[in-house]
């Protein structure tokens, strides 16, 4: 990836690893205000937020911003137009990624990666994020649901530790209910 593309990784998760439940829907557990302050913080810092065709739907743009929409609904990248925030579709099957931040950003980017598990496991495959930011709600048990990562088979966070990815120091986001932001950044020999 170019070195003026920086791409995050934005989740949240229960103790056990999911993002989503059986419906693929975010549970209200999961829904933590200081989460969502910090969380709606980074999108507004991007340039641009990487996203799964079903959040796109379910997730009203109100406040406009700029999307592209990892979708096989179209055949390579479908670019939008201007108004009410701009909205592009890819296919990365007919456009590889990377291929398509530099069509769109030929000056770089911060990319917002916010899932779902597709998304998620499409950018880790292929381009891989400069920094992932894992949210941790301790106190939730979710069972069953969308895993952050499909191929995780244990914690998101052993699964990126185990992917090359070195893990900062924790930051506490609600003491309360237990949730803890953890950054995981590219090791030397993960870059490239």
């Amino acid at each position: 990836m170019s070195r003026t593309h920086f791409i995050v990784g934005h989740a949240i998760v229960s103790a056990d690893g999911f993002i989503a439940d059986e419906q693929g829907r975010m549970p209200k557990p999961l829904m933590i205000d200081a989460d969502w302050e910090r969380f709606q913080a980074e999108l507004d810092a991007s340039d641009v937020t990487l996203l799964g065709r079903l959040g796109h739907e379910a997730h009203p743009n109100f406040k406009l911003r700029r999307r592209l929409v990892l979708t096989s609904g179209v055949e390579g990248l479908q670019e939008g137009e201007q108004i009410k925030g701009r909205v592009d579709f890819l296919n990365p099957v007919g456009v590889p990624l990377k291929q398509a931040l530099v069509h769109l950003f030929p000056d770089g980017a911060r990319v917002a990666v916010v899932g779902g598990t597709r998304v998620f496991d499409h950018v880790l495959e292929t381009i891989g994020f400069d920094v992932f930011d894992l949210v941790v709600a301790n106190e939730v048990i979710l069972g069953a649901g969308n895993l952050c990562f499909t191929k995780q088979g244990q914690s998101p966070r052993q699964f990126l530790h185990d992917c090359g990815y070195r893990e900062l120091a924790p930051e506490v986001l609600d003491i309360a209910k237990n949730v803890v932001l953890l950054n995981f950044v590219k090791t030397l020999h993960n870059e490239g």
